[in-house]
């Protein structure tokens, strides 16, 4: 055999091998288990289209809408400012490939695996103009650990699959998990800060006394009032227009953030924002480009809590005892000791 003949059999051998070799793994039970077992639940080409999830559990569903693109919550008492990011979330969990094995391939497993129509909770994706919903998902229970939970797809497939348990915490939140309870959703994504605020002033029912000396009103009641003021020139912040009065200016920043920050335990459809109820006190802010956001709060109640209606916002939100009381704040709160 010639040396040229050597190598051209040598080629094929090797050539031979390579292909066994690479068949082996490709066949491999282990690997091909692992491959099938990369799974996601909605196709992440359909996750814009999606307009409208419902979230059922127990017989009580929370759905929410998309118009404009922006989220709400629908409720019998009208539709509600949703969490974007929470919703976002969830899609992003249901459309990215994740470890779910099959477990199982047969109707009688359901019951076992609370995967009944009856027994699951259910979260449905809708979206676009056909008929079906995009993605409609049964969630069953999850192993004695919390680890895992079993999942299947509703109608088309007996498939039983399970995998990390991603969704109970979607699917067992409170209603109130979904609002967007910030007074002001532009804070959030930093289109509203702090350096956005030129002036801020708080105007708060006295106690006692009625009377004040600037004679201040508001909603016919007398209230007293403290401003502060950017000094630009200085870099810091000036209190009730007086230079002179020391003022700890990384605290009046952090304060500020507290206000734009604040968010509320829930909304109140009980009172409407225009009802004369909310003179009891009100935080006035004069951003950069020249508008005015309002806050106007009502008396505390029993608990402390407070009703706060926010210009702009066609809602009355519910401020908790400790959140009113650190957005309305006193003068000395800001002076340096």
């Amino acid at each position: 055999m010639t040396y040229k003949k050597k190598v051209t059999v040598l080629a094929v051998l090797l050539a031979l091998l390579t292909l066994v070799y690479t068949a082996s793994i490709f066949f491999d039970p282990r690997h091909l288990d692992e491959r099938n077992a990369r799974y996601a639940w909605l196709d992440e080409r359909l996750v814009p289209q999606a307009d409208r999830i419902e979230i059922v559990r127990d017989g009580e569903a929370i759905t929410l809408s998309c118009r404009n693109g922006a989220w709400f919550a629908v409720e019998d008492a009208g539709e509600f400012p949703a969490r974007q990011y929470r919703i976002e979330d969830l899609l992003r969990i249901l459309s990215t490939e994740a470890a779910y094995p099959v477990r199982a391939r047969d109707a009688a497993s359901y019951e076992r695996l609370s995967l009944t129509e009856e027994a699951a909770s259910r979260i449905v994706v809708r979206g676009g103009a056909g008929a079906y919903p995009l993605l409609d998902l049964l969630v069953g229970r999850g192993d004695a650990a919390g680890v895992e939970i079993n999942l299947r797809k509703n109608g088309d497939t007996s498939e039983v699959r399970s995998g990390e348990d991603k969704l109970t915490a979607y699917i067992v939140s409170p209603r109130t998990s979904w609002y967007n309870l910030r007074l002001f959703p532009d804070a959030e994504n930093n289109a509203l800060n702090a350096g956005s605020v030129q002036r801020l002033s708080v105007y708060a029912t006295p106690a006692g006394d009625t009377d004040t000396a600037d004679g201040d009103v508001l909603g016919g009641a007398a209230v007293e009032k403290l401003e502060l003021a950017r000094d630009n020139d200085a870099g810091g912040w000036v209190l009730n227009r007086d230079a002179g009065i020391a003022l700890d200016n990384p605290k009046v920043e952090s304060y500020i953030r507290s206000v734009l920050e604040a968010e509320g335990e829930n909304f109140n459809t009980e009172v409407r924002p225009e009802d004369p109820a909310f003179n009891d006190a009100r935080i006035e802010l004069e951003l950069d480009d020249g508008s005015i956001r309002t806050i106007r709060a009502g008396p505390k109640n029993e608990q402390g809590r407070r009703n706060v209606a926010v210009s702009g916002a066609g809602y009355v939100y519910v401020l908790a005892g400790w959140t009113a009381d650190r957005i309305f704040r006193d003068a000395d709160y800001f002076k340096k000791n």
